[in-house]
């Protein structure tokens, strides 16, 4: 329990870090979006950190600390926003086209949540993206968010340059940080838009 206090305090202290110099705002998902309406899980909200730095970049990237949705587990939706097959394995195996809207993620051998470490980890590149002068939209900046997969990956590519996502996986073949990193839809190999 000592721990957990350590880690919220440790991602508040961040947060508030990333105010000392930065612009913030919500930013929430428009279901007039395309593939918007395909989100199950969509009452949360992003915030969006813009750079004061002296020469900013103008270029918004998001960061979504994976997992940390409350009830996503027990929710069924597509695996992309488009309905698209996934291409590769991992909690779901490749061909499916729906999966849990938000998985609880991995636990560490001391009983870490992987929504935990991801969010930190979420923290800490968005405060190193501002200093750089790139703006951030932190597509979860605390411990839960109500937007499902489908719903972070519509808000990133309306809202975003980039889309960062941030994962470990721990399977019996797979061990280790994971970084999914998109600029805009990819169409040639079938993941994501038409």
């Amino acid at each position: 329990m000592k721990a957990r206090g350590v880690v919220l305090a440790m991602a508040l202290s961040l947060v508030m870090g990333m105010q000392s110099f930065c612009r913030y705002g919500n930013r929430f998902l428009n279901l007039n979006w395309k593939y918007a309406g395909n989100s199950k899980i969509n009452t949360g909200k992003a915030v969006l950190y813009t750079s004061d730095v002296k020469e900013p970049k103008h270029i918004t990237i998001a960061v979504n600390a994976g997992h940390g949705t409350k009830g996503g587990e027990k929710q069924r939706t597509l695996c992309h926003p488009d309905g698209t097959r996934k291409l590769t394995g991992g909690t779901n195996a490749a061909g499916v086209t729906t999966a849990s809207a938000v998985s609880s993620g991995m636990t560490f051998q001391d009983g870490t949540r992987e929504a935990t470490v991801t969010l930190q980890m979420a923290h800490i590149l968005g405060k190193k993206l501002l200093a750089e002068g790139y703006d951030v939209l932190m597509i979860r900046s605390e411990e839960d968010v109500q937007l499902d997969n489908i719903a972070r990956t519509v808000l990133a590519n309306n809202k975003a340059d980039a889309h960062i996502a941030l994962h470990w996986d721990a399977t019996t073949k797979d061990k280790g940080s994971l970084l999914y990193v998109r600029s805009g839809w990819i169409k040639e190999n079938g993941a994501g838009g038409k």
